[in-house]
């Protein structure tokens, strides 16, 4: 079984590059959530000059533990807006560069390694190949829903930006789960 739980997590993790290339790049969706900076340039300009360093940054930035004072102060400024969110990658990086897919295969690899686990787990509940699908996508759906509408919640993510990434992530299960059920299932299944 682990040599099934090794193929079936190879073949979701090449299934789903396939998925994010289609999702990401060919279908429209995201070309209609995620926008161009306006006045790049300027905007560009303005942080090379701030000396921030990588990381992640808010608007209006929290107080702290800086008194009462500065936490009204923030929150008046957080209530009149803008608010915002930056992730900030200084020193700049190639978006086609090999090694950014390598990962991103490794990351796919060991999701599905850990939802085979899970998968063989639950086994013995799910004696039919759809059953096994509608448990693995569900797993996606899962993870989408907490982290991606936590961000829209908590982080003030645009809504559509975090119903984005959760369609992205329950179909990215959905197709790595047509070929997991298929390679990973019951002994008896696999006699017949």
């Amino acid at each position: 079984m682990i040599g099934k739980l090794f193929l079936g997590a190879l073949a979701a993790a090449v299934v789903a590059m396939i998925w994010g290339v289609l999702f990401w790049a060919v279908l429209p969706f995201s070309s209609q959530v995620i926008k161009s900076t306006p006045n790049e340039e300027a905007v560009v300009k303005a942080l090379k000059e701030s000396g921030a360093t990588t990381g992640v940054y808010l608007f209006p930035g929290p107080p702290g533990n800086a008194g009462a004072d500065a936490q009204t102060k923030w929150m008046e400024k957080s209530k009149a807006g803008p608010n915002g969110m930056i992730i900030l990658q200084k020193e700049g990086a190639d978006p086609m560069a090999a090694s950014i897919f390598i990962k991103g295969f490794i990351h796919y690899f060991v999701s599905a390694l850990l939802a085979g686990v899970l998968l063989l787990l639950a086994l013995p509940n799910l004696p039919s190949y759809s059953s096994r699908v509608l448990f693995l996508t569900l797993l996606g759906f899962f993870a989408g829903f907490f982290v991606d509408l936590s961000n829209a919640i908590w982080w003030q993510h645009p809504w559509n930006f975090s119903l984005l990434n959760l369609c992205y992530a329950t179909g990215c299960w959905l197709v790595a789960a047509l070929v997991m059920a298929w390679l990973i299932r019951p002994a008896r299944e696999l006699r017949r």
